[in-house]
């Protein structure tokens, strides 16, 4: 059996603190509740943001629910390789870039 090793760049981040991020401007719907809170917004990147509030009516949760969308891979074009030779995939072209060397088995 062969031995594939990878590693990719992405990386991921637990924000504990807000943080403001710039990117170009969206659309996004809004909805309020009966007293004019804010309670939903949904970007059309399909970003959800959901509110709740206690009965003093100060907020007290924010969920964020981000699309769950497969990463963008570009490996180049197919390839040919005898089957006892390392081969080395470069997936540099993508969104999330992946390298992986497939070693031969012995």
């Amino acid at each position: 059996m062969a031995k594939i090793l990878c590693s990719s760049s992405l990386l991921l981040l637990i924000l504990i603190t807000p943080v403001t991020i710039n990117h170009r401007a969206q659309a996004a719907t809004y909805t309020y509740d009966e007293l004019n809170r804010l309670i939903h917004v949904e970007h059309d990147d399909g970003t959800i943001v959901e509110y709740t509030y206690d009965t003093a009516g100060s907020r007290t949760r924010q969920v964020v629910t981000v699309p769950n969308r497969p990463p963008v891979a570009d490996a180049g074009p197919d390839q040919s390789v005898d089957e006892d030779a390392s081969v080395t995939l470069n997936g540099s072209g993508g969104v999330y870039p992946i390298y992986c060397t497939v070693l031969p088995s012995h």
